[in-house]
C-alpha cells in the first residue's frame, strides 16, 4: 500500500540529526558542515526478511568503512524511528517518491535503494542503485552481487558502490558549470568522469541536461539517452527523452516501446499510464507492451505497481483470460489495489470472456438443433452435435458465475457503488439468475436513479421471465432516466410485434389494441431528442437510428391493419357500431405510420398501402350501415 509520508517539521528533523551525531558511538567522529549524508533505504524482498537484513548489513558496513567527516551514513535507529512515526513498517520497501521524501527529511544528499531475490541455485542476488536525493530520477545502478546469504551479498556491494561514488565530485562540478551556462566546461567534466568510470550515469545525466539546454539535435540527445539505457535500461529520464525524440522523428513504434518501458519503471504514474495505453491503442502495439511488462514483473517479483500495470495492459489489449489471472493474482497479494475501477474492469473481463465462449457455442448449438430435428435422438450425428455444443456453453455459464462473484466482491467492499451492482446484475442475468439480476439492478437504481441502462437491464430480465407488463413498466422508467432511445424503441417494438403475432393468430382484439398502443409509444420514444437529469448530471439521450424509426413505424402500421381487419369482422358479425368506428381509427393509424416504414420493408409497405383504399371503402360502408 502506498501512502504519502507525513514527517515532523523540518526543524524537528534537523534536531533529530544533531542528536544522531552527538549520540553516535565514541569511535565514530561527527560530520563536518560540508560532509555529505547518505541513507540506506529498506530493500525489497518477497519475504520481507531478506531485504531488511541486506540493507542493515550494507548500512553497518558503510558505517565501518567511511569515517564520519568523510560520509555520514544515517543509523538504522534514526531510519526506523521516522518510519514508525509516519505509520510505516520497517521491513517493507517504500514507494520511490516516499523513499525520496524520507531521504530529504533526513537531509541526506544521496541514498541507496535495492532488491533482494533468491535465485534457482539458492544464491541471493542483490540489485542496488545510488540515487541523488535532489531528483529521484538521477539513478546510478550498482553492479549486481550474489552471496550465500542476503547480508553477505550486501557486504560484497561495497566495492561497486565506492566506484560509483567516485563520479560525484565531477557531477557536482558539471552541474555548477551547467547552471552558469558554461556548457563546454560542463561537458568536459562529464566526459572526463565517464573516461574514468565508463558505467557512470550521473555525470551523463548532467551532460544530457546540457544538450537539452542547448537545444541539441534530437539524434545527439537520443544517442546519449541510449548510452544511459545501455547501463540502466530502466532510466526514467533517458527513456522520456528518447521517447520524445523518436516521436518527433516519426518513429511511432520505437517511441511507443520506450513509453512502455518508461511506464514499467514508473507503474504508478496514472497520467503516464493513460498516455501509454492511448498511444498503444492508436497503433495496436499491445504485443510490445505485454513483452516489456511481463519481463518487468519477472525481474521484480512481488512489485504491486508492476503487477497492476500488467493487469491494465492485458485488459486493454483484450487478452481476457490472462488479464483475469493477473487481476486475481494482484488482489490476492494486496487487497488495497481493489478499488471500484479494479472491480469494474475485472467484472467486465469476465463478462467479455463468457460472451466469447457463448459466441463459440452458438453455431454449434444451431447445428445440434438442426441435426436433432433431422435424426433420431439416439443417432450418432445427433449425439455428436449435442456434445459439440455443450463445452462452450458450459464454459460460458461457469465464467458468468465467476463474473457475478467478482462483482459481488466489489459490492461487498463498495456497497454504494451503483456501477458494481449493475455489473452484478448483468452477470447474474447471463448466468440465469433472473430474480437476482433484477434485485441487483434495482439496488443500483436505488443508489443512482439515473444509472445508465439500469432500467434496461431490469426490463431485459423481465422479458426473459416472460413478464412483459413488468418489462414495459421498466422501459418507461428507462425513458425517464434518459437511456438510449434506439434500444428502448427497439425492445418495446419487439414486445409489440410479439403481441401482434399472438393477437392475430388468436383473433384477440384486446391484445392487438394493446400492441397498437405500445407500438405508438415506441414510435414516440424513437422520435425523442431531449436531454435528461438535473443540471449537475445532465446527459444527452442517444437518439434512435433511422433504421429503428423505420422498423417501429412499419410494425405499428402492420399491427394497425391487422387490428382494423379483426375489428371490422367483429363489427359486421355483431352489428357493433363502436367496433366499426375503432376499425376506422385503426386504419387511419396505419395510413399515418406505414409510409415511414418503407425504408425498413418497402415491398410489404407498398402491398399494405395498396390494400388500404379498398378496405377503407368497406369500413366506411359498414359504418354507415350499422351506425344509424
Amino acid at each position: 500500500m502506498t501512502v504519502r509520508l507525513q514527517f515532523r517539521p523540518l526543524a524537528a528533523a534537523a534536531a533529530l540529526l544533531v542528536v544522531a551525531a552527538n549520540s553516535a558511538d565514541a569511535q565514530r567522529r561527527p560530520p563536518r558542515p560540508d560532509t555529505p549524508f547518505l541513507t540506506v533505504q529498506v530493500f525489497r524482498s518477497v519475504d520481507k526478511v531478506a531485504g531488511p537484513a541486506a540493507s542493515d548489513a550494507l548500512r553497518d558496513e558503510l558505517i565501518r568503512t567511511y569515517p564520519g567527516p568523510v560520509l555520514w551514513v544515517i543509523e538504522k535507529e534514526r531510519l526506523t524511528e521516522l518510519l514508525e512515526q509516519s505509520g510505516y513498517p520497517s521491513n517493507e520497501q517504500l514507494a520511490r517518491s516516499d523513499e525520496n521524501a524520507l531521504a530529504k527529511f533526513q537531509r541526506a544528499d544521496e541514498y541507496i535503494r535495492g532488491a533482494v531475490v533468491q535465485e534457482a541455485d539458492g544464491q541471493w542476488r542483490l540489485d542496488a542503485q545510488l540515487v541523488l536525493t535532489r531528483d529521484l530520477t538521477l539513478v546510478q545502478p550498482i553492479p549486481a552481487v550474489r552471496g550465500p546469504r542476503p547480508d553477505r551479498a550486501a557486504r560484497a556491494l561495497l566495492r561497486g558502490l565506492n566506484d560509483a561514488r567516485d563520479q560525484l565530485p565531477a557531477e557536482k562540478r558539471c552541474m555548477e558549470h551547467a547552471r552558469n551556462q558554461r556548457y563546454a566546461q560542463a561537458i568536459a567534466e562529464a566526459d572526463k568522469a565517464v573516461a574514468t568510470y565508463p558505467q557512470a550515469t550521473l555525470v551523463r545525466y548532467c551532460k544530457l541536461e546540457v544538450l537539452r539546454a542547448q537545444n541539441a539535435p534530437a539524434d545527439a540527445q537520443t544517442a546519449l539517452s541510449e548510452e544511459i539505457l545501455a547501463i540502466d535500461p530502466n532510466s526514467r529520464k533517458a527513456l522520456a527523452v528518447a521517447a520524445d525524440a523518436y516521436q518527433a522523428a516519426g518513429n511511432t513504434e520505437k517511441a511507443n516501446e520506450y513509453l512502455v518501458r518508461l511506464l514499467a519503471a514508473e507503474p504508478n504514474n496514472a497520467s503516464l499510464a493513460q498516455r501509454v495505453v492511448d498511444a498503444l491503442a492508436a497503433s495496436r502495439q499491445y504485443d510490445v507492451a505485454k513483452r516489456i511488462v511481463e519481463q518487468a514483473v519477472a525481474d521484480n517479483p512481488g512489485d504491486i505497481g508492476l503487477m497492476k500495470l500488467r493487469f491494465l495492459i492485458l485488459a486493454s489489449a483484450g487478452d481476457y483470460l490472462p488479464a483475469i489471472a493477473a487481476g486475481e493474482e494482484l488482489v490476492q497479494l494486496d487487497t488495497a489495489v481493489a478499488d471500484v475501477q479494479f472491480f469494474s474492469r475485472l467484472s467486465a473481463l469476465y463478462l467479455a470472456t463468457a460472451g466469447a465462449e457463448a459466441a463459440k457455442a452458438e453455431p454449434n448449438e444451431r447445428l445440434a438443433d438442426s441435426l436433432m430435428r433431422a435424426t433420431p435422438p439416439d443417432s450418432a450425428a445427433s449425439m455428436a452435435a449435442r456434445a459439440a455444443s455443450r463445452p462452450a456453453r458450459m464454459a460460458a455459464d461457469s465464467i458468468y458465475r465467476l463474473a457475478a462473484g467478482a462483482a459481488r466482491r466489489g459490492t461487498t467492499k463498495f456497497p454504494r457503488e451503483a456501477s458494481l451492482w449493475q455489473f452484478q446484475s448483468q452477470a447474474l442475468r447471463s448466468a440465469g439468475d433472473l430474480p437476482g439480476s433484477i434485485a441487483a439492478a434495482k439496488q443500483a437504481l436505488e443508489i443512482n436513479p439515473l444509472q445508465p441502462n439500469g432500467w434496461l437491464q431490469v426490463a431485459q430480465a423481465y422479458i426473459s421471465l416472460q413478464q412483459n407488463d413488468s418489462a414495459v413498466l421498466a422501459l418507461r422508467n428507462s425513458v425517464t432516466a434518459g437511456d438510449n432511445a434506439d434500444i428502448i424503441a427497439a425492445v418495446i417494438s419487439g414486445i409489440g410485434n410479439q403481441m401482434r403475432v399472438q393477437g392475430g393468430n388468436e383473433k384477440n382484439i384486446p391484445m392487438l389494441e394493446g400492441a397498437v398502443s405500445l407500438l405508438s409509444y415506441a414510435d414516440t420514444v424513437a422520435m425523442l431528442t431531449d436531454s435528461v437529469g438535473p443540471a449537475d448530471a445532465r446527459r444527452a439521450r442517444l437518439r434512435a437510428t433511422p433504421e429503428t424509426k423505420a422498423r417501429v413505424k412499419f410494425i405499428l402500421g402492420a399491427t394497425a391493419v391487422t387490428l382494423a381487419r379483426e375489428l371490422a369482422g367483429a363489427a359486421a358479425a355483431g352489428r357493433n357500431c363502436e367496433m366499426a368506428r375503432k376499425a376506422d381509427a385503426a386504419l387511419v393509424t396505419a395510413q399515418i405510420a406505414l409510409p415511414g416504414g418503407a425504408a425498413f420493408n418497402q415491398a410489404s409497405t407498398v402491398q399494405l398501402m395498396q390494400s388500404i383504399p379498398e378496405f377503407q371503402a368497406y369500413i366506411t360502408q359498414l359504418t354507415a350501415q350499422i351506425c344509424r
